[in-house]
């Protein structure tokens, strides 16, 4: 039997039937999924990838969000991101949200961590997916150095202070404030003013992270957390796995906020740290 477009009894073209395809694959965690390779397909990685992960989850749910909505900004989301930019566009933003979701949930960062740190909130969560989302949205393809050397707008605007992140959750939110009916958008409709809040501040905090002033202090502060132990061993490939445990242990002997600050810097900066397992 052929599968139904939801709501009604046709049968779903070859188009939506590849799309439903594409949707259920991301249900399932991969590292290494290309979102690309979606793209190439026809398809907004944006709204496969939310999709995908809104399927495993009870956050639409939880949060009173209807399927449509979500998907509805899900594909404005993507459609927000400029095609022209080579590097923060649809893609990188899904891919974002793919890592995020993988280091949280597969690897176990968002469960409780020993005895010190709870698991984090359902508002934690889904703050961070939506973060990873939307962390780049409208990007103009332009540094931060550059917005500010040429006295750009976002920086008047801003007052100097993480211009492009302010930037991009200014302009996912006031989507949702503008919504039309026809066109709705607005995923925070339905919240309670607690659930809004601490989403929100989740949000901000995250993609506020992704400033990339801010990275190195955020690395040294993390270092406290480790002691490394490491110079009497003369293996290198013994080494190796000794500060991969490091690392781990580190990410696990965290506060909430940090742990998901860890996370979406790893989605974001470069996925090549591969030998970072959290255990």
């Amino acid at each position: 039997t052929s599968p139904t477009s939801p709501g009604t009894k046709r049968p779903l073209s070859s188009k939506e039937s590849l799309l439903h395809e594409e949707i259920s694959n991301c249900r399932e965690h991969n590292w290494n999924r290309d979102t690309l390779e979606i793209q190439r397909k026809g398809f907004n990685p944006c709204l496969v990838l939310g999709m995908g992960i809104a399927s495993t989850h009870s956050f639409l749910k939880r949060f009173d969000v209807k399927r449509k909505t979500w998907g509805n900004f899900c594909t404005a989301i993507g459609n927000g991101y400029k095609e022209s930019n080579p590097y923060h566009n649809a893609c990188h933003g899904a891919d974002v949200m793919n890592s995020v979701h993988y280091i949280l949930d597969y690897a176990g960062l968002r469960r409780s961590r020993g005895i010190t740190f709870t698991g984090l909130s359902s508002a934690e969560f889904f703050g961070a997916l939506l973060g990873a989302l939307i962390h780049d949205f409208k990007h103009p393809g332009v540094n931060t150095t550059h917005i500010k050397r040429t006295r750009h707008p976002l920086n008047l605007l801003y007052l100097d202070d993480s211009p492009l992140e302010r930037m991009h959750i200014a302009e996912a939110y006031m989507m949702c404030a503008n919504s039309e009916n026809d066109k709705n958008v607005n995923i925070f409709a339905n919240m309670t003013t607690t659930d809004y809040v601490n989403v929100r501040k989740t949000v901000i905090t995250l993609v506020l992270a992704t400033d990339l002033a801010h990275h190195f202090g955020f690395v040294e502060n993390l270092k406290l957390t480790t002691t490394d132990h490491s110079t009497g061993i003369r293996n290198d490939s013994e080494k190796r796995k000794y500060v991969d445990m490091q690392l781990s242990l580190g990410a696990r002997n965290v506060d909430n906020m940090t742990a998901m600050k860890i996370a979406i810097k790893l989605s974001d900066i470069g996925k090549r740290v591969t030998y970072l397992i959290f255990v």
